[in-house]
């Protein structure tokens, strides 16, 4: 038995998943980098102003293996675009 399939998510799962809603508003269909999301984000709200680049970086990993996100690579640039 497991111990942690019936327990509630932590506090930093709640803010992280109020983070990928934001995230998701600010990735559109044509595909932009990480750095230009975060500028985005940033901007809608100065409450975000403590997400760091390797953070988003991650969270958009996580959308992208949720299938929310997909992910092409141009030559060297990652772009992020919805799926």
């Amino acid at each position: 038995i497991k111990k942690a399939e019936n327990r509630k998510p932590t506090a930093t799962q709640k803010a992280n998943e109020e983070l990928k809603a934001v995230i998701l508003a600010n990735v559109t269909a044509e595909g932009a980098t990480a750095t230009e999301i975060l500028a985005k984000v940033k901007a809608a709200d100065a409450k975000y102003n403590v997400i760091t680049l390797p953070k988003l970086t991650a969270l958009l990993t996580q959308l992208k293996d949720a299938k929310a996100v997909e992910r092409v690579t141009d030559k060297k640039k990652a772009l992020y675009k919805i799926a």
